[in-house]
C-alpha cells in the first residue's frame, strides 16, 4: 500500500480532504525527525508502533585482518517495536 493510497483511504473514511491528511502526516513526520535524534532514550508511539532512540555504548572489538584491538565509539540506533496485537495479526 502506497502513501497515496493510505491518504486517499483515510480521506474517504474521515471526510477530511487529502490535502489535510497529507499535512497531518507530514507534521507527524517532521516531529519524529526533529525530536527522536535529539533525546537519548526518546520514544515516539504511533498506532501501537514504538520508535525509540537507543544509545549504544562504546565497545572494544578485534580487527579480523590484523587482530588489532579496536575501540568502537558510542553510537545511536533506531529501535522499532510493535505491540502484541500486531504480532497476533501475522500468526
Amino acid at each position: 500500500m502506497t502513501s497515496k493510497t493510505i491518504i486517499k483511504t483515510i480521506s474517504e473514511s474521515t471526510g477530511y480532504t487529502q490535502k489535510e491528511i497529507t499535512e497531518i502526516l507530514d507534521a507527524i513526520e517532521v516531529l519524529m525527525k526533529t525530536e527522536l535524534p535529539n533525546i537519548d532514550g526518546a520514544k515516539f508511539k504511533v498506532l501501537d508502533i514504538t520508535f525509540e532512540n537507543v544509545v549504544k555504548e562504546a565497545r572494544k572489538g578485534i580487527n579480523p585482518r590484523t587482530k588489532e584491538i579496536v575501540t568502537f565509539p558510542e553510537g545511536r540506533k533506531l529501535r522499532i517495536g510493535k505491540s502484541v496485537d500486531w504480532n497476533n495479526l501475522f500468526r
